[in-house]
């Protein structure tokens, strides 16, 4: 029970892995169940670790293309690098007011929409 409520939990705070969680059920218990509550406590760590792979992986994707969009619109060093340090405090500056890595993947893909917005702006000019 208090494996269900933790799995829950965290499929609450991404989408992204409540997509990907039945799938991931029917694939680790080679289509015995899709449902979280039949399944045994090894085939849980299982899923639990794969989803979370799958939804760091995407969210790693996303900090890139927050990352891309600021060194297109010059947050860059003068070597041509981006500045890691203004584009950390460019996001500490956004709406949800923490670190990069510390986002939802909800929250990165409205980062990156803002970004996207930076770059737009700034090369329109």
């Amino acid at each position: 029970a208090k494996q269900i409520r933790m799995f829950k939990a965290y499929l609450s705070k991404e989408p992204k892995a409540q997509a990907t969680a039945p799938i991931s059920i029917r694939n680790w218990t080679i289509g015995r169940t899709h449902h979280i509550s039949d399944v045994s406590s090894q085939e849980f760590q299982n899923i639990y670790r794969d989803v979370r792979t799958e939804t760091e992986n995407s969210k790693d994707k996303q900090r890139k293309r927050v990352i891309s969009h600021l060194a297109e619109a010059g947050y860059t060093l003068p070597n041509g690098k981006p500045d890691m340090e203004s584009i950390y405090g460019w996001v500490r500056k956004q709406k949800f007011k923490k670190e990069l890595n510390k986002h939802t993947g909800v929250e990165l893909s409205k980062l990156i929409h803002a970004a996207a917005q930076v770059k737009k702006h700034l090369l329109s000019k």
